[in-house]
């Protein structure tokens, strides 16, 4: 079962300093900021060598009232743009 963590390049920042709560994505190496969701925030935040997709998934699900179907998708599609980019390492 495949257990994501965070390349060493990424750090996940969560600017608390505004009442609406800005959630970032930044690579230590180039500079570069992403810029997140709260929910691509969790996702990321969880990837940390311990869990798995699928406890990801039901951690978020007990989390958010959300679709299954669509937090799958969210999952999915965070993972290939975290791919493209080398942000996780599997």
């Amino acid at each position: 079962m495949k257990k994501p963590r965070l390349s060493d390049n990424w750090n996940l920042f969560n600017d608390k300093t505004f009442e609406d709560k800005k959630y970032y994505l930044f690579n230590v190496t180039d500079g570069s900021i992403i810029k997140l969701n709260k929910i691509s925030y969790d996702i990321l935040e969880k990837c940390n060598g311990d869990n798995s997709l699928e406890n990801i998934k039901k951690q978020l699900l007990e989390k958010y009232e959300v679709n299954e179907n669509e937090l799958e998708n969210d999952i999915y599609n965070l993972l290939s743009m975290a791919e493209t980019k080398s942000v996780l390492l599997f």
